[in-house]
Formats: C-alpha cells, sequence, structure tokens
C-alpha cells in the first residue's frame, strides 16, 4: 500500500540528490531496498563522503561517530541533513513530520519511540540518532513485530540489543518477533562476551576459540 509521505521522501530525493548520488527511485510510495539505498547515499554524501555506497558499513558510520557523535536538536548539521533523517523515518513507519527540515518535537518522539522499539532506552535515552541507531534506521529491518512474529522472541531480540550494543562489534538486531541468523549470530556475540572474549575477537562463530573458553 503506498504511502503519501514515503512518497514526498522519494520525491525529495530525487529533486535533491539524483545527480549527486548517481540514482533516482521510484516515486510511488512504497518503501524499499532501493529508497534506502539512495537515502544512505545522500546521508553519505552530506557527510562528505566521496566514494558513496549502497552500504551504510564502517566508513559511515565512523564519519558519523567522528564529526558529530549522535545527532539531535542541537547539532543536526543541515537542513538537508534533516531532511534525509525525517524520509528513513517514515520509510520505517514512524512519523517525521512535514520533512521541513527541522528536527522538531514530532521527530524527537519518533526518535524516542525508535529507541524504544530496539531495545535501547536504557542506553540510549531521550530523542537523539547515536551511530548503531542511525544504522539500523537506514535498511529494511522491522523493530516492531510484524507477520505473526513472537512477543517473546522479539522481547530476546531487544534484550540484546540493549545489553550488547556498546560492544564494538554488536550492532541493532531486528526485533521483528522472528528468529533469523541475524539474531542466531548476535547471541553468539552475546555468550562471547559473557565468557570474556574481547572487542575484536568475539566474531558472533561457534568456533575454535569460544569452545574452549
Amino acid at each position: 500500500m503506498a504511502d503519501e509521505m514515503v512518497r514526498q521522501a522519494q520525491v525529495f530525493i530525487n529533486r535533491t540528490y539524483s545527480s549527486r548520488i548517481g540514482m533516482t527511485v521510484e516515486e510511488n510510495g512504497q518503501t524499499s531496498w532501493n529508497t534506502m539505498y539512495a537515502l544512505t547515499r545522500a546521508l553519505q554524501y552530506e557527510l562528505g563522503i566521496t566514494s558513496l555506497s549502497n552500504s551504510f558499513g564502517p566508513t559511515t558510520l565512523a564519519a558519523i561517530a567522528e564529526k558529530y557523535g549522535k545527532i539531535d536538536a542541537s547539532n543536526v548539521p543541515s537542513a538537508d541533513f534533516c531532511r534525509i533523517l525525517q524520509s528513513a523515518l517514515y520509510c520505517k513507519g514512524y512519523d517525521g513530520s512535514a520533512i521541513d527540515g527541522t528536527y522538531n518535537a514530532r521527530v524527537q518522539q519518533s526518535v524516542t519511540q525508535l529507541n524504544a522499539n530496539m531495545g535501547l532506552s536504557v542506553v540510549y535515552p531521550g530523542s537523539a540518532l547515536w551511530p548503531k541507531v542511525l544504522k539500523g534506521l537506514f535498511n529494511m529491518d522491522a523493530y516492531v513485530t510484524v507477520n505473526g512474529g513472537s512477543s517473546a522472541v522479539r522481547s530476546v531480540q531487544q534484550w540484546l540489543n540493549g545489553q550488547y550494543v556498546l560492544r564494538k562489534d554488536f550492532y541493532v538486531i531486528p526485533c521483528d518477533g522472528h528468529h533469523s541468523r541475524d539474531v542466531a549470530k548476535s547471541m553468539l556475540f552475546g555468550v562471547q562476551y559473557e565468557i570474556g572474549m574481547a572487542d575484536g575477537v568475539a566474531n558472533g562463530v561457534f568456533g575454535p576459540v569460544p569452545s574452549r573458553a
């Protein structure tokens, strides 16, 4: 089903960034990987990254952390940067306000809800977007129960995020109530952290090192 605000986000992407990011998106009001890729590239452009990519990878994550630490109403870099965030919120099913370039109360409320849905309210209280939360915002993962997902599984997913998101190699996982390879890998990370494996050593793989510990 088409969403008018997602369509407006797609219009914004095409009008503002198509020549800058080397791609356009269909203005159909439906969230897709192509739309998220375009938003990721637009964000990278605003961060000053010259080699744009569909992937929200280490370079993008590091650029946000080094330049801003976190994004909130006090330091959002520009109106277009904020419009990218507002567009991403709509594509994830949250209220992004009027896509007007202001990190206003509606945007702040949505970010607070996003953090809560990810299970990060204790770690990241308030309405700031931290780098790993931003990474989770710019993909197709869901942070609410979808398609008959289990509330019990979702609770586990949220707990894992809240417990380990501050570890270097742990990234926000979906909280959709469905078990997946990402969830299984995150559990292995948790086991490795709990037996004392350091950041950079823990890898989410059940291999020789964790089996000996």
